[in-house]
């Protein structure tokens, strides 16, 4: 929120830099959130993500299990 409030405010030139940055710190914020709920959210493997790509078959990504 501050970094969006920071280029509102005052002009900066604009580098993919900023993007990159973006990407890692959504990132990390992914892989704390992953780490504390590993028991609830199923990632997809290997094998469903390539089943997906040539079938165009619907995977459900970071699905929840029945689990509350």
């Amino acid at each position: 929120m501050t970094i969006v409030l920071s280029f509102m405010f005052f002009t900066k030139p604009f580098t993919f830099q900023y993007i990159w940055g973006g990407l890692l710190v959504v990132f990390g914020i992914f892989l704390n959130v992953y780490s504390k709920n590993k028991e609830k959210m199923k990632l997809p493997t290997i094998k469903d993500v390539r089943s997906w790509l040539l079938m165009r078959k619907k995977v459900r990504f970071l699905s929840q299990n029945g689990m509350s």
